[in-house]
């Protein structure tokens, strides 16, 4: 310990000014930057996960949105065959 450092501990209470930092003091200061710095680390975490989000889900409805294109044009395609079978079973009906 440096003697700078055992003055400033014993340097008595009630002394007009600021008062030393205790050693609480300097870990919890010390403590204070690192979580600055870690908060600062997740806050860039969290809008890089929120445009990936958001990304993603443009991204799940556009396939959504083809595949209900998708379905339509086979729901269709398939009226159109079952509407086809049937009227060429009502000719084939008709020759009977």
């Amino acid at each position: 310990m440096r003697l700078s450092e055992l003055l400033e501990r014993l340097r008595p209470a009630g002394a007009p000014g600021a008062g030393a930092a205790s050693a609480s003091d300097r870990i919890t200061a010390s403590r204070e930057l690192e979580l600055a710095d870690l908060l600062r680390e997740l806050g860039a975490l969290e809008a890089e996960t929120d445009q990936i989000l958001a990304s993603a889900r443009i991204r799940a409805n556009e396939i959504e949105a083809d595949a209900t294109r998708r379905a339509e044009d086979v729901r269709a395609s398939a009226a159109e065959r079952c509407a086809a079978a049937e009227a060429q079973g009502a000719l084939v009906g008709d020759r009977s």
